[in-house]
């Protein structure tokens, strides 16, 4: 029994011979975590998934290598799917059902947001990307830098800043004490 490829050896083999068998091993490989991250952000996650590998495809030979290829994924995915939705076409359900409830009023979170995709929900696209790549995912600063394209720092304040607001949508809530 043979060692299963590297993602390096299988991007080597469908960039110099167009093998697809090797890209679908890549896809089956990291297809997991791409889908679960586009989860959180929006509705459509099959749909830019799949957009996601098409363009992971047509773009791997410029793959230098320079970060894990899952880090590359998740950014060509991020990419995608802020894409799709800068064009119009595509809407996040929860997130639009948020906004036209409460589009960054003062107005009161209601009581039943208190469970962790509700309060996901309510923070700006770039804050709940990052908050999901540091928690969920364990990206560093340096990788999250690299998925949105954000300096580090910014994405530092994006971090401060998600945690924070979720912080205070559990106070609000009562589900966490004044003192936290």
């Amino acid at each position: 029994m043979t060692a299963p490829l590297s993602d390096t050896e299988l991007i080597a083999r469908v960039v110099a011979a167009g093998d697809a068998r090797a890209f679908e091993q890549l896809v089956l490989r990291h297809q997991g975590v791409v889908r679960g991250f586009l989860r959180h952000l929006t509705a459509e996650a099959d749909d830019v998934a799949q957009e996601t590998f098409l363009s992971a495809y047509r773009r791997l030979a410029h793959f230098r290598g320079d970060s894990k290829f899952s880090t590359w994924l998740i950014a060509i995915a991020y990419n995608e799917m802020r894409q799709m939705h800068r064009r119009g076409t595509q809407q996040s359900k929860v997130v639009s059902a948020l906004r036209l409830e409460a589009p960054n009023s003062s107005a009161e979170v209601p009581v039943e947001v208190h469970d962790l995709p509700k309060m996901l929900a309510w923070l700006p696209e770039e804050e709940r990307a990052a908050l999901l790549l540091s928690y969920a995912y364990g990206y560093s600063h340096s990788e999250i830098a690299l998925v949105t394209g954000l300096p580090v720092g910014t994405v530092k304040s994006k971090l401060n800043r998600a945690k924070a607001r979720i912080l205070e949508r559990m106070r609000m809530n009562g589900t966490v004490s004044q003192h936290v």
